[in-house]
């Protein structure tokens, strides 16, 4: 299981950016997930939801609400955490991935992907390029352009997966 991160903090000008992760389980192997987004210091809730996996293998998004009850602070560092259940009788088999975004000053309003992409803004740039990818999927520049970005994050590798329609918040 790995997060569609550079190495270090991953950054977003969105306060309700989305996390893209690689699950190679499938649906079988895995059924629930959680995520949660604390505070820096892992101490405080900001958001947690569950969801069910509802076809994996392949690479998964986890947007955050609009309506978050708190904006996420300018230039502040946030603890994300990525759950994969995979034995309900049996913690330690669960699979735990964690890092940190932060939001910084600027332009929410780029046309695309390489606007982002071109001032470190990671998040938004994955974001605005997978969902392009979704949409279009056979799309040979789009497809191009998706490995060039991953490629330069050291996560090549996963420029072939299938971006899948998953994951739902459980209500």
């Amino acid at each position: 299981m790995t997060a569609l991160v550079p190495e270090d903090m991953g950054l977003t000008v969105s306060n309700s950016p989305t996390f893209w992760f690689y699950i190679p389980y499938n649906s079988q192997e895995v059924q629930t997930g959680q995520f949660v987004l604390q505070d820096e210091e892992g101490e405080r809730d900001i958001y947690r939801t569950t969801f069910n996996f509802s076809a994996t293998p392949g690479i998964v998004s986890i947007p955050l609400p609009e309506n978050l009850p708190k904006s996420l602070e300018i230039e502040r560092p946030y603890l994300w955490l990525f759950l994969v259940f995979c034995n309900p009788e049996d913690t330690d088999a669960n699979v735990v991935l964690e890092g940190y975004v932060q939001r910084v000053n600027g332009n929410s309003n780029f046309q695309i992907y390489s606007d982002y992409a071109n001032k470190g803004i990671w998040h938004d740039a994955l974001s605005d390029l997978a969902e392009r990818r979704r949409r279009e999927p056979q799309e040979p520049k789009l497809k191009g352009y998706w490995k060039k970005l991953l490629k330069a994050a050291g996560l090549e590798s996963f420029a072939e997966e299938p971006i899948l329609p998953c994951c739902i918040p459980e209500k």
